[in-house]
């Protein structure tokens, strides 16, 4: 985790981990997709700050598996 101090606050970093709208965004599913996905174990999450967050390689194992899509591996993400 990296920090960053932006007026007088830290706000951390989570490199690997994807919250909702990343997930969402990335795979063009709904909220309530991504709540049935979770609501029925088929991805792990945590919550943090009242937020959900996900493990990527946890998401791209889910996705390979649920939907035979094949996410790249390396390189930003973006």
């Amino acid at each position: 985790m990296n920090n960053k101090k932006i007026e007088g606050t830290t706000l951390t970093h989570f490199d690997g981990w994807l919250d909702n709208q990343d997930i969402i965004v990335a795979f063009h599913i709904s909220l309530r997709t991504l709540q049935n996905l979770r609501s029925r174990g088929e991805l792990p999450y945590s919550i943090l700050g009242g937020r959900c967050f996900y493990k990527k390689e946890d998401v791209e194992r889910m996705m390979e598996k649920k939907y035979g899509l094949m996410v790249k591996k390396g390189g930003t993400g973006k």
